[in-house]
Parts: structure tokens; sequence; C-alpha cells
């Protein structure tokens, strides 16, 4: 932007050239002339863009002057970037520059987008193919443990059996899953007598239905035979075969799967009760008072003990018109109420207390809408089995 001006001048005098001196002045660029100088050369710097005059004035020995003369007229031109239009033009070329950089950008992250709507269409194709694939994986599934609820109901014995033995019964069966774990078993014996079993086998869904439908087996064949006699007995005699069928001993280290059972035999004559626990307690209501029957606090099968379990038989002479229960864990066990917590065992025990002496149709409603009163909307924890019987 700037430039440096040399100028050389000479004045012509032919007496005495040696004393002429000058005097110079470039407007535009200083106002004023310089001092007398016998120099033939000015130098001017940093001489910017505009119009300039350069002038000069020359003096003799006698210091007689020259006239002013304007020796030349200068103009610089501004520099091209101090230009309006190359202002204009770098404006256009950045303007244009971002819109080219903008419109790559869009072009690129459309191209992204596209890959990854690609690859989300992919994965979504993949996804459905395999919820398609489970949903028929767990509709077989499905379909099975429903033929299986079949073959465990078929197994069951019907509650009318029961029904046409006494003067009143009822069996609230309730599931967690399709298939159970709790299980019931009832039929006729010698003598007059009739044996009821209410039991819990380990876990539930299909496990606890495979331990149910063992036990179910294992309890017919067992009351078959003439030499067991007694509920203990049974119970000693299911919790050896447990064992052995699941392979529950020191060699083997099989599994500690096994059962909560509570078994009772009733004379239909003498309306005697003989029964005898792994785990389960019973009610009775014998004229209208409560008895709590705890029995064996073992469970049968499980871990592999070298003691022997003793299952112990306890006898009550019932009337006709009193009433006794059995129950598995899952009533008392299940979540819910006001705080979210336990039914527990007092309650039932409430429960019974309050609704004993009612018809036991009116019972079985009573005890079925309680507990779906108590679980709301929580999920329901466990299988559920609930007997009644009136003598």
């Amino acid at each position: 932007g700037y430039y440096e001006l040399v100028v050389d001048y000479i004045g012509i005098n032919f007496s005495n050239p040696e004393m002429v001196t000058y005097q110079t002045q470039l407007e535009g660029y200083n106002k004023n002339w310089s001092a007398l100088t016998s120099t033939r050369r000015v130098v001017y710097d940093r001489v910017g863009y505009g119009n300039y005059s350069f002038k000069i004035k020359a003096f003799n020995a006698d210091d007689i002057g020259s006239e002013i003369k304007s020796a030349f007229e200068l103009r610089i031109n501004k520099p091209v970037y101090l230009a309006i239009w190359f202002y204009a033009a770098i404006l256009i070329m950045l303007s244009l520059l971002v819109y080219i950089i903008i419109r790559l950008r869009e072009r690129k992250q459309i191209k992204f987008q596209i890959y990854l709507q690609d690859k989300l269409d992919e994965r979504t194709h993949e996804v459905i193919m395999q919820k398609e694939k489970i949903e028929i994986i767990n509709k077989d599934i499905t379909d099975s443990i429903n033929y299986a609820q079949n073959i465990q109901a078929s197994i069951l014995p019907p509650v009318s059996k029961l029904q046409g033995k006494f003067t009143g019964a009822f069996v609230f069966f309730q599931p967690k899953d399709i298939v159970s774990g709790d299980f019931y078993w009832f039929g006729e014996g010698e003598n007059d007598t009739f044996i009821i079993a209410c039991a819990d086998a380990t876990g539930h869904g299909v496990p606890g239905a495979f331990m149910s439908m063992i036990g179910t087996t294992l309890i017919k064949d067992i009351y078959s035979r003439v030499s067991v006699d007694t509920p203990s007995k049974i119970l000693s005699h299911l919790d050896r075969e447990i064992m052995t069928v699941l392979s529950q001993n020191l060699e083997a280290g099989g599994s500690n799967d096994g059962m909560d059972i509570r078994i009772a035999e009733i004379n239909l004559k003498s309306h005697k009760i003989s029964t005898a626990s792994a785990m389960r307690p019973m009610i009775i209501y014998h004229e209208g008072e409560a008895i709590y029957v705890t029995g064996n606090r073992i469970s049968i099968g499980g871990q592999y003990e070298s003691i022997e379990k003793t299952f112990d038989t306890e006898n009550y002479r019932l009337n006709k018109g009193d009433k006794f229960y059995m129950f598995t864990d899952g009533y008392a066990d299940q979540f819910g109420g006001p705080h979210g917590k336990k039914f527990k065992t007092g309650n039932i025990k409430n429960l019974l207390q309050d609704i004993h002496d009612k018809p036991m149709d009116e019972q079985y409603n009573h005890i079925k809408n309680t507990f779906e009163l108590w679980k709301g909307d929580m999920g329901q924890v466990d299988d559920v089995l609930f007997m009644g019987i009136e003598i």
C-alpha cells in the first residue's frame, strides 16, 4: 500500500552551477517546503495512494530564486485489495464458500442419515424376524405347557369325588403359572378310610409340575401297599423314594428338590382323623374350637441326611359337622394389602375364625375373594392350594 518515491533534478546555471540550491515540496505528502539544500535528489518514504504534485525552486549564488515550477503531477491508484469491488468479490466468494461447505455438510449428513436408516431398517428386519421366531417358539412352548396343564389336571382327582364323601368340601387351587408345583390327591382306602394329601413341591411352573407329577405317582403307589397303614409311614416311604428317584444320596450328589406335604386319613364311620406332616400345618375346628396342628419341621426329599427322618402321626376324634383345613404356603406368602406385606398364617387363622361356621361353598368364595382382594394389582408370588373339608 505504500511506495518510496525518488526524484532527481538539476538547475541550470552557466556561471556557477555548483552554488545552485534547491527547495522542494510534494503536495499531498507534506505541506511545507523543504529547507535549502544543494542535493539534487529527494526521497519520499511511505507514499500512499492519492494525487501528488511535485514542485521545485532553484536559487543561484546570490539567493535569487526561480519561479515555482510544478515539475510533474503524480497519481497513485488505490490498491486492488482496498477497492470496493474487491471487498464485494471477497464477500461473494466467502458466501459462496460457506454455501458450498453447508451443501457439502448437508449432503454428507443426508448420506449418513441414509446409511443409518439402511442400518436401522436392516436391524429392524432382523428384530422382526427374531421376534417372529421367538413368537413361534413361545407359542410352541405355551402350547406344550397348556397341554401339560391338561395332563396335570387329568392327574388331579375331581373335587366332586371329595364332596361326595363328606358333608362339604372345597379346593381353592390357583397356580402362579399355567402349571403348578402345588398339588392335591385323595383316594379311598380299606376299612372305610379316605386319605387326602395337600402338597407343595419345590418351585412352580414347569419344574414344579414335574415334581408334582412325581409326588402324585409315588403317593398313589405307596398308599396301595398293605404295609403302609399310617400317614407317617406314607411320608417316610415318600421321602426315601423321592431321594431315590432324584438321586439324592452321598455318592451322586443329586438335586435338592423335594416337597412340603400334609397327609390326613379319615375314617368315614368313626370320624377319626390321623394326620402327619412335613412342614405343613393343619387347622381343625372341633365343636367350634380351633386346633392348630403344626406337624414335623422337616421336608420330603432335599439334601441327603445320614440320620433317617422321623414323621409323627397325630390322631383326633371328630364329630359330624367338624371341619379341618390344609393349605400350602402360597396363600400366606402372598404380598398385598394396604402396605404390600405378606398375608401370613395369622391372618389365615383369623379368616377361618370368621367363616368356619358358614357353608363350604360360601367359605370357598370368601377365601378366593379375600386372596384376590389382598393381592390387588401385585403379581402372584407362588402357587396357591387351600382345602377345606366338613365331616
